[in-house]
């Protein structure tokens, strides 16, 4: 990609369908400095499917950085891929599957077990998503860090997202932040959200020395429903919430468009943070509490028709996602 504007006629994006049949690719190395880099660099209206990037592979690079795709952009379908490398990135949007998709994409059963380390906007999934976008049945089982605005599914979104029926279970940590506003906005699910959050668990440990993190989302200006926290949330500062970091509203000037923090149907875990909610300043549901851990356990049936009950013990008892 090198013109910054994935539609312009100088950049040269695979368009195509790539179907790996279930085959894993293995031994890749990427070691580059140069932005958009992946096991597929810019994808436009392209379907990249039932691919594996094997566990000796890596692909370390600058700006927008993915293990399966760099810049996922106009209607491309990232369906049950998975990536197994180590994806690392010295610059902004670092994804596991995706370093960040724009317009109509659809990023769906796909599983991140390789290490992921970016800089801002960092997730075990995808980095960024950005105008209609739907992330639903992923997982990420391994560590993601990140400087700052990290989520173990997704590090940023934006207003007009959806992300659905997904679960975290690796550790995430930003190990800086906005050095003006003290804010680092880690989440199990996603750093900042300004979409919509649906049907999300997390069981790993979240973890920054600056504000805005919590067990779900560090910094909610959009909608958490029916979801699940059973992860510690570890920080210093006084910002972090078991739930959510900091949930807030917000109006974008350059936009126009006002982000309203809406949090209901959501449950943590007794003891894993101090307060569920860190900071206030928006709409938090009635129906959200702490849960000991027998009681957790039999939530299935009110988190909704997305969730069952753990009858095979993958998840130590609490409830998964159907799909699971």
């Amino acid at each position: 990609m090198e013109n910054s504007t994935p539609s312009d006629e100088t950049n040269k994006p695979f368009k195509g369908i790539f179907n790996g049949n279930g085959n894993e690719i293995d031994g890749i190395s990427i070691n580059s400095t140069d932005k958009v880099q992946g096991l597929f660099g810019l994808v436009d209206n392209g379907e990249i499917i039932n691919v594996t990037l094997g566990s000796n592979s890596s692909i370390s690079g600058g700006l927008v950085t993915g293990g399966i795709i760099g810049y996922a952009y106009n209607r491309t379908i990232v369906n049950s891929c998975y990536n197994k490398g180590m994806v690392t990135s010295n610059d902004n949007h670092t994804g596991g599957i995706v370093g960040i998709a724009v317009d109509n994409c659809e990023i769906i059963n796909n599983s991140n077990l390789g290490i992921v380390d970016g800089q801002h906007n960092t997730g075990g999934i995808v980095g960024t998503i950005n105008n209609n976008i739907f992330v639903r049945n992923c997982s990420n089982i391994a560590k993601v860090t990140g400087k700052s605005t990290v989520g173990g599914i997704v590090g940023s979104t934006t207003n007009n997202v959806l992300v659905d029926k997904n679960f975290n279970n690796g550790n995430v940590e930003a190990y800086g932040g906005n050095v003006e506003t003290n804010n680092s906005n880690v989440g199990g699910i996603i750093g900042l959200n300004n979409g919509t959050i649906l049907n999300c668990y997390n069981t790993g440990t979240i973890k920054s020395a600056f504000n805005n993190v919590g067990g779900l989302v560090g910094l909610n200006r959009g909608k958490l429903k029916n979801s699940y926290n059973i992860g510690s949330v570890d920080s210093s500062s006084n910002v972090i919430g078991a739930i959510v970091g900091n949930n807030n509203e917000f109006f974008d000037t350059s936009t126009n468009i006002s982000y309203v923090g809406e949090i209901s149907n959501c449950y943590s875990l007794d003891n894993m943070a101090n307060n569920l909610v860190g900071v206030n300043n928006s709409i938090i549901g009635i129906e959200c509490s702490y849960k000991n851990s027998d009681e957790l356990k039999r939530l299935a049936n009110t988190l909704g028709s997305s969730f069952k009950e753990d009858t095979e013990k993958v998840n130590n008892g609490y409830p998964i996602l159907n799909w699971q």
